[in-house]
């Protein structure tokens, strides 16, 4: 139930989740949401595509809205989904998408996780019985695509700002995108 991994152009090499790395990326195309699990054969939990700028919602039946997760875009992660008592969904971060949620008590279940991408979607919520919510999509990046805002070069884990600028600090950038 894990989301769809991004896939990047980077400058400087390193481990999928290093942040230099990861800060490094001039190109982007997200994964999409983790596949919940339903109650019943007529339950939809339809997980969020991998978006352009932005990455998609994930779907919900009926009456069950606040289990929905929404897409990231960029600059952060889109909100979870919530399903109390159960535990809610998580947020993904920089690069990284949201590993699910794990309840624990009568049977032992994840919320499906959140699609990677510039910022990685959050994740679905646990919910009652044997199942789980859909996680959103992650978002994409391109260097130069209007409407991209690019991370700021003295940006750290702990402390992201971007620059407002489709431009990524390296200079480099992509043409006729679309």
């Amino acid at each position: 139930r894990s989301g769809g991994g991004a896939t990047d152009i980077r400058l400087v090499s390193g481990n999928w989740d290093n942040f230099d790395s990861l800060k490094s990326r001039i190109m982007v195309a997200a994964g999409g949401g983790g596949m919940g699990s339903g109650r019943g054969s007529s339950t939809s939990y339809t997980p969020g595509q991998a978006g352009g700028l932005t990455g998609y919602n994930s779907t919900y039946p009926s009456g069950e809205a606040a289990a929905m997760s929404y897409g990231s875009g960029q600059t952060g992660a889109g909100t979870p989904g919530t399903w109390p008592p159960n535990p809610s969904g998580t947020r993904g971060s920089f690069g990284i998408g949201a590993t699910g949620p794990v309840a624990e008590w009568s049977n032992y279940r994840v919320g499906a996780g959140g699609g990677g991408g510039y910022y990685g979607g959050s994740s679905g919520p646990t919910c009652s019985g044997n199942c789980s919510f859909s996680g959103s999509g992650g978002s994409s990046y391109i260097s130069g695509h209007t409407g991209s805002n690019s991370i700021a070069e003295t940006s750290t884990s702990y402390a992201i700002t971007h620059t407002g600028s489709a431009e990524h600090y390296s200079g480099k950038v992509f043409t006729d995108t679309v």
